[in-house]
């Protein structure tokens, strides 16, 4: 026996705390361009109200659950 430690296997907690961290730093991020280009281009060219923050951050969820959903047939993508 070495030390008496079994050695440690999976991913630690710190791990999931940092890539969470890194996930929820990089969806506030895109949901504030989200929001500049928004309020920056929407209410001019289409007449639409201006955007509030939350709205934004749901439009980024809700983009990025359809981007990452699996099983969706590609045949006519052009990024194959």
């Amino acid at each position: 026996m070495n030390s008496g430690k079994e050695p440690r296997t999976g991913i630690s907690i710190h791990r999931y705390a940092s890539g969470a961290a890194k996930a929820v730093a990089i969806t506030l991020f895109l949901s504030v361009l989200v929001l500049v280009a928004w309020n920056m281009f929407a209410p001019d060219l289409f007449d639409l109200p201006r955007a509030q923050f939350k709205q934004s951050l749901g439009i980024v969820v809700f983009v990025s659950v359809f981007v990452s959903m699996r099983g969706i047939p590609r045949r006519h993508s052009v990024l194959k």
